[in-house]
């Protein structure tokens, strides 16, 4: 009567509580098991993991770098459109942009009755280092050059060959200034 009344209260008597208590101890050790199991899967899949992180990120970095790199071919282009405008608006009539050939390219050649002018486009950021004009390296200027020497084998004029210069500086994206830098370099 004792145990029915103690039951009946809640009561847990010794024999239920052994039970209670081995499935206990067999469950904790169940989740000890499983917990090692995963601290052991994760030391074996912590390599790869941190690996395919890695990838994340570099992906990440060629995305952000190729939007760059698209975003500067982009702006460049613009600017070199803007410069064939300025020299048609000036009398030079419109040959070509964006020449290319094995030697190099040339952003703009235009002419007049006089030359045939290939211009170099060059484009800079408010207050940079370096400036645009500087940045036309002697190994550039001979590229351009190649470049022009091929141009007039394809398509030969009597013009003499002039090489300008022209800078665009750049605020956001803007354009706030244009230097152009007539017979910039000469074939020595």
């Amino acid at each position: 009567k004792l145990e029915k009344d103690f039951r009946k209260k809640g009561g847990v008597l010794a024999e239920e509580r052994e039970l209670l208590n081995s499935k206990t101890i067999e469950l904790e050790t169940k989740r000890s098991l499983i917990n090692q199991n995963v601290k052991e899967f994760c030391n074996e899949m912590l390599p790869f993991l941190m690996v395919k992180t890695q990838i994340i990120n570099l992906e990440k970095q060629l995305k952000t770098e190729s939007d760059t790199l698209l975003y500067s071919q982009l702006k460049s282009k613009l600017n070199t459109e803007y410069i064939k405008k300025l020299l048609i608006s000036k009398g030079y009539k419109f040959l070509c942009s964006n020449f290319k050939c094995r030697f190099g390219e040339i952003d703009v050649i235009v002419r007049d009755d006089k030359y045939i002018v290939f211009v170099e486009v060059k484009t800079r950021k408010k207050g940079s280092l370096v400036g645009a004009f500087e940045s036309i390296t002697i190994s550039k200027q001979k590229k351009i050059m190649r470049t022009a020497e091929y141009y007039l084998l394809k398509n030969p004029c009597k013009l003499q060959p002039r090489f300008d210069a022209a800078a665009v500086e750049t605020d956001n994206g803007r354009i706030i200034a244009v230097d152009y830098l007539t017979d910039a370099f000469r074939v020595n």
